[in-house]
């Protein structure tokens, strides 16, 4: 049995490996603010600080790779300059928004063809929303597509959308299909989404993407 004094020495390594990990990934060039807030929200939470540092850890690991994406796609452009927008860095918003996706469980590839340019306009906010989708229980494969294309005005109320046409009885990739079908016809949204929910028949056809309501396409 651990004696107090071990227990009490013991409190601080694990207090300091949440310091050390924010340090360790301001050396390295990263962005610690979403780091630093994060840590905060746990330490709120009374969650221990050893789990807190691994949490720190892991967002730390998917910014750097994030970063290092990026850096990649812009040296294999040939001849771009460097004033081109395709040569500009991830912002920290951007690798913020990245991480905390991955740490929802969305897969890299597919944040990365989301926004495969990060100097594209709304690019957090279009990874925010596609978690947001994706917490929310819907198929983060099947709103790529929505994402992209949705107008940045529209991009936080996605999820609340999307909820009000499950409600309805769609499921959620009918749902997400019904939003795309929306966006991609120019209407307001918003008032697409009320006129589907109102009308609770099958959902229109999305281009070449035909479906009956109810019905999940893998």
């Amino acid at each position: 049995m651990l004696s107090l004094a071990t227990l009490l020495a013991a409190a601080p390594a694990r207090a300091d490996a949440v310091a050390d990990a924010i340090a360790k990934a301001q050396a390295d060039g990263l962005p610690v603010a979403p780091l630093q807030s994060k840590a905060a929200e746990g330490k709120a939470k009374r969650v221990a600080p050893d789990r807190i540092a691994k949490v720190i850890e892991q967002l730390a690991r998917f910014m750097r790779h994030a970063r290092d994406h990026y850096a990649r796609s812009s040296r294999a452009t040939p001849r771009v300059p460097p004033s081109h927008p395709s040569a500009a860095q991830p912002s920290a918003a951007l690798l913020a928004a990245i991480a905390e996706a991955r740490l929802a469980g969305i897969a890299p590839g597919q944040l990365f063809k989301l926004v495969p340019n990060p100097a594209a306009a709304a690019a957090a906010r279009r990874v925010d929303a596609l978690s947001d989708l994706h917490l929310r229980g819907f198929p983060a494969g099947r709103a790529l597509r929505l994402v992209q294309r949705a107008r940045a005005s529209d991009l936080a109320g996605l999820g609340r959308l999307a909820d009000t046409l499950r409600k309805r009885g769609f499921t959620p990739a009918g749902a997400i299909d019904e939003l795309t079908v929306g966006v991609e016809r120019g209407n307001s949204l918003a008032a697409h989404a009320a006129n589907a929910a109102r009308r609770g028949a099958a959902p229109a056809a999305t281009k070449g993407r035909g479906r009956a309501r109810g019905h999940d396409k893998k």
